[in-house]
């Protein structure tokens, strides 16, 4: 998986004047995180759904939308929206680190049997 995933992310996350566009890069880098596994799947979905959120809370795309983010839970939906993509973003980085680390050591795992073919 490409650390540009979580730099993207992060970039959207901690940036000083964020603006929902800066989630497009990572909804792009973040694609093969749904070839890892039940948990990637997981991961990249709920940051979808909370992307989808995030604008629907700004620009509504039909009157339910309107009615739920902008005049019902208009104080509260911005804070459990940005509450919910900070712990994804921790999950998705410790995820990507997690997978990375696995995926190395079972390539060195690998090699080693390899060599170890090779060698008899």
């Amino acid at each position: 998986m490409s650390p540009a995933s979580i730099i993207t992310y992060a970039f959207f996350m901690f940036n000083t004047e964020m603006h929902e566009r800066y989630l497009f890069p990572y909804m792009v880098f973040g694609l093969p995180l749904l070839l890892t596994g039940r948990r990637g799947i997981l991961l990249y979905s709920g940051t979808s759904l909370l992307f989808i959120l995030n604008f629907a809370s700004i620009v509504s795309f039909s009157s339910f939308d309107s009615w739920i983010l902008q005049d019902e839970f208009k104080e509260s939906s911005p804070v459990i929206i940005a509450t919910l993509q900070c712990i994804l973003f921790f999950l998705t980085w410790g995820y990507i680190d997690t997978y990375q680390r696995t995926l190395h050591r079972d390539e060195s795992l690998l090699h080693t049997c390899l060599r170890t073919i090779r060698s008899h």
